[in-house]
């Protein structure tokens, strides 16, 4: 059906946030439980993700990328096994099906 195909892309919503870890230590894990608050929160708001990409650079230039179509995809962790030091930041992209402004869930 067109038009139900076209009301589901307009509930779509971009969402890009970044979040900085400078001087933490141990980072792996911190960066673990940032990702997991978030699917918490989008879980919690009754979203359905389209698609959620998390990239991670650490201030020696290693990249490490999770990318996602659902809330329970096991062993996505594992993605940042060797995640190391204590700086970096985090780069959510993410499409995300919600009526309501999700803005506010990551003021």
């Amino acid at each position: 059906d067109p038009a139900l195909h076209s009301r589901a892309l307009e509930r779509l919503q971009w969402i890009e946030k970044t979040w900085e870890f400078r001087n933490t230590d141990p980072l792996r894990p911190a960066v673990i439980r940032t990702i997991r608050r978030i699917f918490g929160k989008l879980e919690a708001a009754h979203c359905h993700i389209a698609h959620i990409k998390f990239l991670v650079r650490t201030s020696d230039n290693k990249t490490y990328k999770i990318s996602r179509t659902a809330f329970h995809e096991p062993d996505w962790e594992n993605a940042l096994d060797g995640l190391q030091g204590v700086s970096a930041t985090l780069l959510m992209n993410a499409r995300i099906q919600s009526d309501e402004d999700l803005s506010h869930l990551f003021a």
